[in-house]
């Protein structure tokens, strides 16, 4: 396998392309599988009785650790490879963290404006 050389600036933005909805859509896929794993998990755990104490710590630690090995694994290849593939990937986690950071500013000013209202309510008798 050898690494790619892109020849025209189409190949770079398409392979960006594909990094960042291919991240975002491969990341999703993962989340599921492992929710459906924490599912089997519970139930056969259920059904074992004491034994699913140890199934559902072995699936804790998959849940956490599975995907961050997943993805570092996979950015590494793609930035010897591909690296525009993997440029596009870190373009969806920047993406993906801001948005993080968007929600929780807005959710502060949410409550803020709750809390205020209430305070106004209260202070000045509903007026």
């Amino acid at each position: 396998m050898k690494r790619k050389k892109y020849l025209t600036r189409e190949e770079k933005a398409l392979d960006l392309v594909i990094g960042f909805v291919g991240f975002l859509v491969f990341n999703v896929v993962i989340c599921l599988l492992l929710y459906a794993v924490g599912i089997l998990v519970a139930i056969v755990g259920y059904e074992l009785g004491g034994t699913g104490e140890l199934m559902e710590q072995v699936r804790i630690y998959i849940t956490f650790i599975l995907p961050w090995v997943i993805n570092i694994g996979l950015l590494v290849f793609f930035g010897w490879w591909r690296s525009w593939i993997a440029i596009g990937a870190l373009f969806a986690m920047g993406f993906l963290l801001m948005l993080h950071i968007l929600t929780g500013i807005c959710g502060i000013v949410a409550c803020l404006m709750l809390i205020s209202i209430a305070w106004l309510t209260d202070t000045w008798g509903g007026y």
